[in-house]
């Protein structure tokens, strides 16, 4: 089938073929099926528009994908980005970034190496009275401790280089 210059090919299955001059353009009303097996490759140069349900049955590459007109996930150089590349959340194969907001994570916890952060670190719930369990040392640098309701016990020495008030 042969299209003239500039035109389109309707294609639909009450009237055939026909062709109409305007733009290039295939237009088909129904299904379509393209290639004979999964090794075959098309390549289409420009956007491609689906009105419904794109989907696949294995791989869709793409460097940016949205959902509801915002940013879904992207890819920033090595880093995998799951919503906008100002805010978004940013993951590569060692590290876990999150750059705006809140964390709330239901479940555990468990860190292999340091835990570092800046800010007030806030730890159990206002009013409740959990135990909390240090193994180690603790050590707190050019800051004062604050003990709220309860006492201090000790297994060990308590020593003091400055006063100790009661």
């Amino acid at each position: 089938i042969k299209v003239p210059y500039g035109g389109t090919l309707n294609i639909s299955e009450k009237g055939g073929a026909e062709f109409a001059i305007d733009s290039h353009r295939l237009q088909v009303h129904g299904g379509i099926k393209v290639g004979s097996s999964a090794a075959s490759t098309h390549q289409f140069t420009g956007s491609i528009t689906a009105s419904g349900i794109i989907s696949s049955s294995t791989i869709i590459h793409g460097t940016q994908f949205y959902a509801a007109n915002k940013q879904a996930v992207a890819s920033l150089g090595t880093n995998i980005v799951l919503g906008s590349d100002s805010y978004g959340t940013k993951i590569d194969g060692s590290s876990l970034q999150i750059s705006a907001g809140n964390v709330g994570i239901t479940g555990s916890i468990t860190a292999v190496q340091d835990l570092t952060g800046s800010g007030v670190l806030t730890y159990g719930t206002s009013g409740d009275n959990q135990l909390h369990t240090l193994y180690g040392k603790l050590k707190v640098v050019s800051s004062d401790i604050t003990i709220g309701d309860g006492h201090v016990s000790a297994s060990g020495d308590i020593r003091a280089t400055g006063s100790i008030y009661a």
